[in-house]
């Protein structure tokens, strides 16, 4: 490939690398032995263009981490939500309540709910 590829001559047209008709065969013999490191360019050469096409693969990690941010503040005020939702139902428990100690245990367990994000299902039960 590389007898091929890179033209063999002088600027005036004279071979400089061997005598007449053996250049050719001699960067075959050199590229031979240097097979890895023709490897190595043809497939930084195709990763380039590959790299092209895609895109750059800071811009996908970068994308994933947003989408990953996002859903972790949408999961934040989902949270945050039901917590208020909970609280409010105490609340309104407050008034009418006969038993306090049942208030304080409930006042309890939204505070470890708090304190171990995820303990909690989507209805704001403790699980």
């Amino acid at each position: 490939m590389l007898a091929s590829l890179i033209p063999i001559g002088g600027v005036d047209g004279g071979d400089f690398l061997a005598p007449q008709g053996l250049e050719k065969p001699l960067l075959a013999l050199l590229g031979g032995f240097s097979a890895a490191v023709v490897y190595r360019i043809l497939q930084r050469l195709v990763d380039s263009v590959e790299s092209l096409v895609r895109g750059d693969v800071r811009d996908t990690l970068a994308a994933q981490e947003q989408a990953t941010k996002e859903k972790m503040a949408e999961q934040d005020v989902q949270n945050r939500l039901q917590l208020a939702a909970r609280l409010t139902k105490l609340q309104q428990q407050m008034p009418s309540a006969q038993d306090p100690d049942a208030i304080a245990q409930e006042l309890e367990r939204i505070q470890s709910d708090l304190l171990t994000p995820g303990s909690y299902d989507e209805k704001g039960i403790a699980s």
